[in-house]
């Protein structure tokens, strides 16, 4: 399509994972793209023509973990993932490294919590939905 119909820009697509393969064929033939919601730092590196305009997976992961603790006090957390979703992977890992302000403790995805663990990660783990300290 980039070739035979002359395009000269593209906007999107949207998901990370698509916009990370569209990209590598824009930068290739030498076409604009800019995403309006991919978020994963991988669809840039296709080179300098390909751009982002929301937030990256590791910024939002890194906001996200400060809040959990800053401003609802959490000290320790399940972060729950969809394993192969490159968003929600990147988001994950990076709650899980970013350190929490209170020394909290946080199990990261496809690990799970010993033993010991407090009853606020076991509801974190089983009601995701749910916030409590």
């Amino acid at each position: 399509m980039i070739g035979s119909d002359r395009v000269v820009a593209l906007i999107g697509p949207n998901r990370s994972s698509h916009a990370i393969e569209v990209g590598a064929v824009a930068q290739r033939h030498g076409v604009p793209m800019i995403t309006t919601a991919a978020t994963n730092p991988g669809v840039t590196a296709a080179g300098d023509l390909v751009f982002m305009a929301a937030f990256t997976d590791q910024f939002q992961g890194r906001v996200t973990a400060e809040f959990a603790a800053g401003t609802l006090g959490m000290t320790s957390a399940a972060v729950l993932t969809e394993r192969g979703n490159v968003y929600s992977e990147g988001i994950g890992r990076r709650a899980v490294s970013t350190p929490t302000p209170c020394g909290g403790r946080c199990w990261p995805p496809g690990s799970t919590p010993a033993p010991h663990a407090s009853p606020t990660t076991a509801t974190l783990a089983t009601r995701p939905t749910v916030w409590s300290s």
